[in-house]
């Protein structure tokens, strides 16, 4: 799946990192770590959904389409990624001094 956007291999390589400051820099790498890995443990189809929706601004009916869904599906799944998304971080802030 070469040029994939949904690949874990383009997550991997994703630069999310807004590198103001040296301070800066070092936490949107880590957070972009904590994001790669917490995308990278959700199912293929929910992270797909996710990054169609996040990345690509696709409607959730053209989402729904093409993974073969109802309309309600890919909501839900968009849904439960960005939850997770949520908790992932919400732990990471709390385990950061």
């Amino acid at each position: 799946r070469a040029g994939d956007p949904m690949a874990p291999d383009a997550i991997r390589s994703a630069s999310f990192v807004d590198a103001g400051t040296p301070e800066s820099a070092l936490l949107g790498h880590e957070v972009a770590g904590v994001v790669r890995r917490a995308l990278l443990a959700m199912p293929e189809e929910r992270r797909a959904a996710l990054l169609l929706r996040v990345d690509h601004d696709v409607p959730y009916e053209a989402i729904a389409r093409l993974l073969g869904w109802s309309l309600a599906k890919a909501k839900v799944e968009v849904h439960r990624a960005r939850a997770t998304l949520h908790a992932t971080l919400a732990a990471h802030a709390g385990e950061t001094p």
